[in-house]
């Protein structure tokens, strides 16, 4: 997808910069029934998740490194919005 946004900048001659932070490693699976816990934005709703994490003890493990991922993953995110200031996102 970057590759291709990338490109896109360049053809209109528009700054482009890609900043990514990894969750997870590419072996990580992610339980299915997970994805029916989000709502429309990828957010958490929280009774249908305990409701699941009820249903599925087992993954609690799993969720948790999940967790601890995407926490750690989000803190460098905002590291470099901080580093690099507001002109990253909106470049004078």
């Amino acid at each position: 997808e970057s590759a291709a946004l990338g490109r896109l900048a360049l053809e209109a001659q528009v700054p482009f910069l890609v900043v990514r932070a990894i969750a997870d490693a590419a072996d990580t699976a992610v339980p299915e029934w997970v994805l029916s816990t989000l709502d429309g934005l990828g957010r958490p709703r929280p009774a249908r998740l305990c409701a699941a994490v009820l249903r599925h003890p087992s993954d609690i493990p799993t969720l948790a490194r999940l967790a601890q991922g995407f926490h750690a993953a989000k803190a460098a995110l905002a590291e470099v919005f901080i580093r690099a200031g507001q002109d990253l996102l909106f470049p004078v």
